[in-house]
């Protein structure tokens, strides 16, 4: 009676290391071969560096990480007020100095299109910064100082 009831503690014994084992195991897995979208974004899931997909946000099933990666972009509107500077000094029609400030609010939209051509954030913002700085230029010297100004009461 003595050599059951010593199997049976055995057995239960080793029955807690071999479920907590299980246990984490199934956690990496989930891990490895799943994503988590937030609200604010949406994601590319590109397949051996091609664009195989783009997902809604949610828990989402992939391949592993050499096979399958995740590129998540935020969908929320972004203020940008240029990589220069916010406040730039610049010349008038009429030769006058004037100090002007700009920003851009902007959304991504099209991630494959924004993928393919800016590949991320920083490169998109130093080519719309440069567009920034041409278009103030552009319009503020169309304008004489005294257009700007108004100096009656």
């Amino acid at each position: 009676m003595t050599e059951q009831s010593t199997d049976k503690t055995v057995s239960s014994m080793h029955f807690a290391p071999i479920l907590l084992g299980i246990i984490v195991a199934c956690v990496f897995l989930i891990a490895i071969f799943t994503y988590q979208v937030a609200p604010t974004e949406r994601a590319l899931v590109l397949t051996l560096g091609k664009i195989s997909k783009e997902t809604e946000p949610g828990l989402h099933f992939r391949l592993p990480m050499p096979i399958q990666e995740v590129v998540k972009y935020d969908i929320r509107q972004r203020s940008f007020d240029g990589n220069i500077g916010a406040l730039e000094e610049m010349w008038t029609g009429d030769q006058k100095n004037v100090i002007v400030g700009m920003y851009v609010t902007y959304r991504l939209k099209d991630l494959v299109k924004f993928k393919n051509s800016a590949r991320n954030i920083t490169v998109a913002e130093e080519y719309l910064s440069d567009m920034m700085r041409t278009v103030k230029s552009a319009v503020i010297g169309k304008y004489s100082f005294s257009q700007m100004i108004n100096i009656d009461p």
